[in-house]
């Protein structure tokens, strides 16, 4: 019996991990026929540094993917579909939810940053700017390296 129950235990924890997506690695098209199929949005209230930050990307993005990049403040209007590269904290759905996830993550979290994919966004905060600048490395140093021009994401 106790192998019967142990055996069962096994492939539950297995089946919830699979179905949870815990470990799954995915990819996320940042193109549509052909054209880019995404947008990096940044605070309309940024400061100097942090647009500076969000236009390295863009720029950054461009070169690596040989694309032209939109680049706008979090006043213009989401539309359905679209993936939406967010920096820092914005007026996007979930920005609290990742920023909570960040902070709670440690009590010393100054150079914490995280990178987090939830639906149509992929949500890249950095508790600091230079966290943020790390952050922004980390996603084009190990994201933009597919030459299909699809982002890589773990969740």
């Amino acid at each position: 019996m106790k192998k019967k129950i142990s055996l069962f235990l096994v492939l539950s924890i297995l089946v919830t991990t699979v179905l949870s997506g815990c470990g799954a690695k995915g990819k996320i098209s940042l193109f549509s026929e052909g054209e880019p199929g995404f947008i990096i949005v940044r605070s309309a209230e940024a400061s100097n540094e942090e647009r500076e930050a969000a236009n390295e990307l863009r720029q950054t993005i461009a070169d690596e993917l040989d694309v032209k990049v939109t680049y706008k403040p979090d006043t213009v209007k989401h539309e359905d579909g679209q993936i939406e590269i967010v920096l820092g904290q914005t007026n996007r759905p979930h920005t609290e939810e990742v920023y909570k996830e960040l902070a709670n993550e440690n009590e010393n979290n100054g150079l914490d940053y995280i990178i987090r994919q939830k639906g149509d966004y992929i949500y890249i905060m950095g508790m600091t700017l230079l966290s943020l600048q790390d952050a922004i490395n980390y996603f084009c140093d190990t994201f933009l390296k597919d030459t299909n021009g699809k982002v890589a994401y773990d969740y």
